[in-house]
């Protein structure tokens, strides 16, 4: 399997090997993601010969292909050249809920290889290297390309049904009547939360070809629109998870304000974001964070650092929930 960021004590030459078996295994595992081999066996086991005519591929390369990824645990060789799925190779299937697939065709595009090959722009500058790299942003990018904006919004919808559980065991929504979800996307997190608090109603904001996915709820109103402009008012709890993080700092003091100028007096903010950890530890958000740095121009932060963002923004941040799973809840009432 991929080699973890544990602070294992491994030979200085291991560590340069193990990086160059995740970079191939990577790459492999998003050629098998695109020829939908996992769909292929989510009924039962495959000989070669049968897998290569059902994915149109070449039958003794894709065997080496095979045998490689059963190295790696996502599928299990039996005699015969016989592959079956292991419960790893299961999340490459698309028609599973828990699927993985949108993301690694997002993450793992062509597209944003040149951005991480330009980082050294971004570590010189404080620049982009995707906008060095293409002229634009990604959000631009992904107007422009359809294919990569469906990839990426799946991606974000199947990341809301990993962490929504592990918010809702966390948070309790029963006190506000109206939740307004600035950024929704599709309006998974919002389907979820009405059908848990059945008094609530909800408000899925976001821009107008975004929102147009969403599903038909009788207790959702979708609006469409920019966070950089307005944003709708009247809502008891304005919630957004995994935005602020996208943008730099001006940005997301905007979006911020924004929110504020929509806000009662009573209401609160919640941002649902991954926290990065002060302590030496094994941090998946650090490497996040330079993700961020490399595509869209936003950046993870601490604790400490999201509340003077918020204060910049006239917040004052009242609670920080942990949850079982990755995402953190910042909750914040006006100054």
């Amino acid at each position: 399997m991929f080699s973890t960021m544990a602070n294992e004590i491994l030979p200085p030459e291991a560590v340069y090997f193990n990086a160059l078996g995740d970079y191939w295994r990577i790459l492999t595992m998003r050629a098998v993601a695109e020829m939908s081999i996992a769909d292929h066996l989510k009924d039962g086991p495959l000989a070669i010969d049968a897998l290569a005519d059902k994915s149109q591929a070449h039958p003794p390369t894709l065997y080496r292909v095979m045998r490689a990824m059963a190295n790696a645990g996502f599928f299990i060789e039996s005699p015969g050249k016989t592959f079956t799925l292991t419960p790893v190779g299961q999340f490459l299937r698309s028609d599973i809920p828990s699927s993985f697939r949108s993301m690694i065709l997002s993450e793992f595009e062509a597209d944003r290889v040149p951005a991480w090959h330009n980082l050294p722009h971004s570590i010189r500058t404080g620049n982009v290297a995707f906008d060095k790299v293409y002229g634009k942003d990604v959000w631009q990018h992904y107007r422009e390309h359809p294919t990569q904006n469906e990839y990426f919004a799946k991606w974000m919808t199947q990341a809301s049904r990993v962490s929504d559980q592990a918010i809702f065991a966390a948070f309790d929504f029963t006190p506000f009547k109206t939740v307004i979800d600035v950024g929704g996307g599709q309006g998974m997190f919002l389907t979820d939360l009405l059908d848990r608090y059945p008094a609530s109603n909800a408000v899925l904001f976001d821009q107008p070809e975004v929102i147009a996915l969403a599903p038909e709820h009788p207790r959702l109103r979708r609006v469409g629109g920019s966070f950089f402009e307005s944003i709708p008012n009247g809502g008891d709890l304005y919630t957004m998870k995994w935005i602020i993080h996208d943008w730099e700092e001006s940005k997301a003091l905007l979006i911020l304000q924004n929110i504020r100028k929509a806000m009662k007096p009573t209401s609160k903010l919640m941002l649902i974001e991954m926290l990065i950890k002060d302590g030496p530890e094994p941090d998946f958000v650090k490497w996040m964070d330079l993700n961020m740095l490399a595509i869209p121009g936003g950046q993870e932060r601490t604790a400490d650092e999201y509340r003077q963002l918020l204060a910049q923004a006239g917040f004052k941040l009242d609670h920080v929930i942990a949850t079982q799973g990755m995402p953190t809840l910042l909750i914040s009432a006006q100054t």
